[in-house]
């Protein structure tokens, strides 16, 4: 698919088109100054040099196949000066027994003056061969017409436009809520506001509330056992996507957040039975504390251990002073499982999860839902 530039008349006050045509060159690691400035000017934040490079060195994936994976493309206005960038993640997934390879897209951003170029980036990272999927779960609202037209496909499992919540924090959360809507004297009503809150959730915790066999803990890392619990979750489900959860590539996908990321597990005397994975997610603008998951696995007591956990992380925020808990795509709700339905929901500014399958038999199995396991693991929501 060729790409040609948007055609547009100059209105007063409009950004003037460029004199010359960009340029799409693949990316080094020795841009990373020139994209993280192209990033901060259009509004991004941009990881450190460290995390930046780490997307890719030490990434299991991308370790096999060095030379031939691109770690993205940029758009130069002329030699040296780039403008734009999009980065090109690899990652390993499962499906029927078969090695999927799957390429996330991320840090997408163009300067304002070559944004009708932005395309070309686009078109390079869906249009990359020997890649078998082409994922992302961070569109935003401007992002989405891009995406639409190059045929990328919502995830159809999951409510990825709506983020489920439960309030552990009453007064700090509405505290946000007030900061965010700046509603003058709204502070007098927080007081009641969050008493009633704390009552009413209180009261649905009692009702749902049961005794588990299962030990909770918080783990500091991914050990052995994730490995035997990886075989065992690929053995049960053949036939769903499974992005690959070895203990290496657990250890690589939380590098440099691993001690800040919450790894609660739930074990019998046969071993793991089921994780959780969570990530802070503050709002420092509206003085808001959040975690968000990221991830839940699990190979047996599915009920038990979900609720068990839910207990234990809601417990823990209180005690650390976290306002609320986050499950966008309403990933939880999505087991069916009444002690994973959160009180409350928020919309999203779009839908985030989009994805688009390069290979005939795969595009047409990724229709189903039932295909999916799509969580905050995927794509670049928790890299």
């Amino acid at each position: 698919m060729e790409i040609e530039e948007t055609k547009s008349v100059e209105k007063p006050g409009a950004v003037a088109e460029p004199r010359r045509r960009p340029t799409v060159r693949e990316a080094s690691f020795n841009d990373y100054d020139q994209i993280a400035a192209v990033q901060t000017r259009n509004g991004l934040s941009p990881r450190a040099r460290r995390r930046w490079m780490a997307l890719w060195q030490g990434n299991p994936v991308y370790e096999q196949d060095r030379n031939g994976w691109p770690i993205g493309w940029v758009l130069e206005s002329e030699p040296g000066r780039i403008v734009g960038c999009i980065a090109n993640v690899p990652s390993a997934y499962l499906w029927k027994g078969r090695l999927i390879r799957v390429a996330t897209q991320c840090d997408w951003a163009v300067d304002l003056e070559y944004r009708s170029f932005s395309l070309l980036l686009m078109q390079r990272i869906t249009s990359q061969p020997n890649v078998d999927l082409v994922v992302t779960t961070t569109v935003g609202t401007a992002a989405e017409p891009s995406h639409a037209a190059f045929q990328w496909c919502r995830v159809p499992a999951g409510r990825w436009d709506t983020a489920a919540f439960w309030i552990t924090g009453y007064r700090g959360f509405l505290r946000s809520a007030v900061a965010k809507k700046r509603l003058p004297l709204a502070g007098l009503a927080i007081y009641p506001v969050s008493a009633a809150l704390a009552c009413r959730d209180g009261l649905l915790r009692l009702a749902r509330r049961r005794t588990s066999r299962l030990r909770i803990e918080k783990k500091a890392g991914f050990d052995e056992s994730f490995d035997v619990f990886w075989e065992e979750l690929k053995r049960r489900k053949p036939d769903v996507l499974l992005a690959v959860r070895t203990a290496a590539a657990l250890r690589w996908h939380f590098q440099g957040s691993e001690q800040a990321a919450w790894v609660v597990t739930a074990s019998s005397g046969d071993g793991l039975t089921a994780y959780a994975t969570f990530a802070r997610s503050d709002n420092p603008e509206i003085g808001l504390t959040r975690l968000r998951l990221i991830d839940f696995q699990a190979i047996g007591n599915i009920e038990e251990a979900l609720e068990g956990i839910l207990t234990w992380v809601i417990e823990r925020c209180r005690l650390d002073g976290i306002h609320m808990l986050e499950d966008v795509g309403c990933v939880l709700e999505g087991l069916g499982i009444l002690q994973a339905k959160a009180p409350y929901h928020r919309d999203l500014a779009s839908w985030c999860y989009y994805y688009r399958a390069r290979r005939g038999e795969l595009s047409d199995a990724l229709k189903d839902a039932s295909v999916w396991n799509p969580t905050s693991f995927d794509g670049d929501a928790s890299l």
